[in-house]
């Protein structure tokens, strides 16, 4: 009789505990003034599922889309498991920009620091990208690798959005195995210039060996990837969609090796400021 009393306790207990838990995570206060509108979403997971829902279309993100229309362009959410204030109003944005380090402080996400440590660039990239970089950057060649490091840098890019739960099977574990992988290129490419300082391939890695550690060349390295894989892509599908921007294009550079004695020279200053219509595009 007294067990099935306490237990009762118990269970009551538990389940005021949890409403209780689920009133504050809807209703977060704030300290100082009010919260914008917006909704948490799931306890812990919040919206995260929503916010990485890939977006068909190059406009605003339907995740950003809805909520501006429903809550107005500065809303609360959760993401990753932290509460999250998103803000699409551009003068609020300019405001926050030069309140940095008074009013507000920048911040990454745990995954994303525990990843990337004391970094100040991080990218995304395709495996192509990754190749052409890696070239540049420290005469990386893929045909003598015996892995796939493009793979291996997509698996760390996923991970880096992914909830910190490094378990085999998960993203953020591909995530931390594929950093792993490649520090490790990075981290043997330095070894062997540094054993072989003779052989000089005049490439960047050349140029900072005596003052740059491995970390910082990896962050160089994701840091080309996102971008140019991302604009190069853009490019081409505008340029296809747009034939007589191509051949604009086409004829403004035409003009340009025509007025040349030398078709392979390399470009001067006055051509590049004569391409008006490139610099439209």
């Amino acid at each position: 009789m007294i067990l099935g009393y306490f237990g009762e306790c118990f269970i009551a207990l538990v389940t005021i505990a949890i409403f209780h838990f689920i009133r504050k995570w809807r209703n977060p206060t704030c300290i100082n003034g009010s919260l914008p509108p917006g909704s948490m979403g799931l306890p812990l997971i919040g919206e995260t599922i929503q916010f990485l829902i890939p977006s068909k279309s190059m406009d605003v993100p339907a995740f950003i889309s809805k909520r501006i229309k429903k809550y107005g362009p500065v809303f609360r959410t959760s993401l990753v498991g932290q509460p999250v204030v998103v803000s699409s109003d551009p003068d609020f944005n300019h405001y926050i920009l030069q309140q940095e380090g008074r009013l507000v402080e920048l911040w990454y996400m745990d995954s994303f620091a525990k990843l990337c440590g004391q970094m100040d660039t991080a990218a995304d990239g395709s495996p192509l990208m990754f190749d052409l970089s890696a070239k540049a950057l420290f005469g990386y060649e893929p045909d003598k690798s015996g892995e796939d490091m493009g793979k291996n840098l997509t698996n760390f890019v996923d991970g880096v959005m992914s909830v910190p739960l490094n378990v085999p099977g998960t993203t953020f574990h591909r995530c931390m195995q594929g950093q792993k992988k490649l520090l490790k290129l990075v981290n043997d490419v330095i070894q062997e210039r540094r054993a072989h300082r003779e052989k000089r391939r005049g490439d960047f890695l050349d140029q900072i060996l005596d003052d740059m550690k491995h970390q910082t060349t990896f962050g160089l390295l994701l840091g080309t990837v996102e971008t140019m894989s991302s604009t190069i892509t853009l490019t081409v599908k505008l340029l296809i969609e747009h034939p007589l921007v191509v051949e604009e294009l086409m004829r403004e550079h035409e003009e340009i090796l025509n007025r040349r004695e030398n078709r392979e020279a390399r470009i001067t200053w006055d051509e590049f400021k004569s391409m008006t219509f490139t610099m439209q595009v």
